[in-house]
């Protein structure tokens, strides 16, 4: 096996205030690596261009999916829609997306109705501003995930009449995903 660079393995990988060691799920240290060097590369241009991109990638070795493309959206959206006939054809929980948001906000209702509607879809990654947002869903009961999503539906119609500042706002939003996720099948964390 061909050894990382001098310093590679602690390295901060650019914008995100995070390291492989930062990051708690169960992965080898080079694929943890390469989340993150997609991560990266994604909040970069997202960053540079001010919209979103997003990028599929097969679970198991952090390698982007053959023929899947890095898609190119606006600056608030990015279309999956081209990658559904893969989404659908794939085996339960083998597929990652990668995907940006340059104003720094959260997982999006969007985003999270996305992640639950695949039961291919193991996990989503979002890196936005200098933080790292992480879902996975921890088996393949898909019966549950309706029941997350209509809890998570009406947190977000709550959120607009708690605050009206941003940076409570994207708290009060982590809080809350803090807090239904942990009853439910899915995995969230921020780094």
């Amino acid at each position: 096996m061909r050894q990382p660079r001098k310093g590679y393995e602690n390295r901060d990988f650019g914008v995100l205030n995070v390291s492989a060691e930062d990051l708690t799920i169960d992965a080898s240290d080079e694929v943890k690596r390469r989340f993150l060097v997609a991560c990266n590369g994604c909040s970069l241009i997202g960053r540079r261009e001010k919209r979103e991109y997003a990028v599929l990638i097969d679970s198991a070795t952090g390698k982007t999916v053959k023929n899947s493309g890095l898609k190119k959206g606006t600056e608030n959206t990015v279309s999956l829609t081209e990658w559904i006939p893969l989404l659908k054809q794939s085996r339960e929980l083998t597929l990652s997306i990668i995907h940006n948001h340059p104003n720094g906000a959260p997982f999006s209702l969007g985003d999270i109705k996305e992640f639950l509607k695949y039961p291919s879809i193991k996990s989503m990654w979002l890196p936005s501003g200098k933080r790292l947002y992480y879902l996975e869903k921890q088996d393949d009961s898909v019966l549950a995930y309706d029941a997350i999503l209509k809890k998570v539906q009406l947190a977000a119609r709550n959120i607009g009449k708690t605050t009206d500042n941003k940076q409570n706002r994207i708290e009060v939003v982590h809080l809350i995903y803090k807090e239904v996720f942990k009853h439910g099948k899915i995995r969230y964390e921020r780094w």
